[in-house]
């Protein structure tokens, strides 16, 4: 089995010590036994930056593999991840500044270029970021439909749904609930058009938020392969499995909390249009 996190933030951006949080990222890559992780910077908090710094700070003893997505933003503030085999940001430097394309025109773009990938991605998180508070369900569900690769879980949300399930289970299932799992896992929302690639992923910003991830059935011998990984990642044939882990009460408080600071951070820079300073 192969075990690959399809969607890892580096928050490297405020960071004070790069390289020793670097250096803490991939220990936590080895010490959960990741093949491969698909390292993914929002486009307005330096992700070539935070790209490289991951890349070139490999022990040989690592076998954790990288591989290069952005978290692209359209005008509309939709976030699409894009990706590639290869590392592909030269060739395609206006993917990584925000608000260079409406979704349509992004998604063309990205359809017209042989190499490249995009990711349907969370697309029911309550905000301006998913596609469904811009486009009918319908068209949504066309979308996806046509672009195969399809976030079906996420875990950004989890300890949100613990937190509350705790503290009140009556108060969650009559106002979060539902919103909680259309968010977690919108394959349960009947997607189940031929040839579906499923993507999983910790969406995580913070070192401890590693470990949810896809497993993906393979040929043991090609497990340590860069190709094999990709190929197998891509392929709707692969089988695929949602490895999900949950926080204790406490760390799942103390993790919201801090998450909460994060998006916090993360709008600031997008109302104030910080990124022009902090742009690659």
């Amino acid at each position: 089995m192969i075990k690959v996190d399809c969607h890892f933030h580096p928050n490297l951006l405020l960071s004070l010590n790069v390289t020793k949080k670097v250096k803490a990222i991939r220990s936590s890559f080895e010490q959960h036994d990741l093949d491969a992780v698909l390292v993914c910077e929002h486009a307005y908090k330096k992700p070539l930056s935070a790209f490289y710094a991951l890349l070139e700070w490999r022990p040989v003893w690592h076998k954790t593999h990288l591989i290069p997505w952005c978290e692209c933003v359209t005008k509309e503030w939709i976030d699409v991840i894009v990706f590639a085999k290869d590392i592909w940001f030269d060739a395609h430097p206006h993917l990584l500044t925000p608000k260079q394309f409406s979704f349509q025109k992004l998604i063309s773009y990205i359809d017209g270029q042989e190499e490249l990938y995009w990711i349907v991605t969370h697309p029911f998180l309550p905000s301006k970021t998913a596609l469904w508070k811009h486009i009918p369900s319908q068209e949504l569900i066309e979308i996806c439909k046509k672009n195969k690769l399809v976030e079906i879980y996420n875990w950004s949300f989890t300890n949100f749904r613990i937190v509350f399930q705790t503290l009140s289970k009556r108060v969650y299932r009559r106002i979060f609930e539902k919103k909680i799992s259309a968010i977690e896992n919108c394959d349960s929302l009947t997607w189940n058009f031929e040839e579906k690639v499923v993507f999983a992923w910790s969406d995580a910003h913070h070192i401890k938020d590693i470990w949810s991830h896809l497993r993906l059935a393979t040929l043991p011998f090609h497990q340590s392969e860069y190709s094999s990984i990709f190929e197998a990642l891509v392929n709707h044939n692969t089988k695929r499995e949602v490895i999900i882990y949950e926080n204790t009460f406490l760390i799942a408080v103390l993790d919201l909390i801090r998450n909460s600071c994060t998006v916090f951070v993360e709008w600031a820079i997008k109302k104030l249009h910080l990124y022009q300073i902090f742009n690659d």
